[in-house]
């Protein structure tokens, strides 16, 4: 379950042009669940996250690995791994698609994912 999950993830975010007819764009969803990584009250650890060091630069991804570390010795992390794995992830994207400056990149949902190539999926969840 865990694998699928994380294999859907990994194929959400995909360059624009790569598309011919186009899938459903996710983007505002997946950039709100971005901000709830650093904004929302509730996320796990929160208290270790510098919101003033999460500005979707290349550079808050350190930030970002540090907090991941840090919660990762926490056991009570297990209770809420989906939730931290969704926003982290999806802040992960974020930072990806606004700092490429050679490709557009968009939030696509899996069904559009798995639309777009069979082969794409495969190859991301079998390695």
């Amino acid at each position: 379950m865990l694998r699928r999950f994380l294999c859907t993830f990994v194929v959400l975010l995909l360059p624009l042009a790569s598309f011919g007819q186009a899938p459903k764009d996710q983007t505002p969803a997946l950039s709100d669940l971005a901000y709830l990584f650093f904004e929302d009250r509730e996320t796990f650890g929160r208290e270790h996250l510098d919101r003033r060091r999460l500005d979707f630069s290349v550079e808050s991804l350190r930030h970002v690995n540090e907090y991941l570390e840090g919660i990762r010795k926490d056991q009570d992390v297990e209770k809420q791994w989906t939730v931290v794995v969704l926003r982290a992830g999806a802040y992960v994207g974020e930072v990806i698609r606004r700092n490429d400056k050679k490709v557009q990149w968009r939030w696509i949902d899996y069904e559009g994912a798995k639309w777009h190539g069979q082969y794409l999926v495969s190859f991301v969840c079998l390695r």
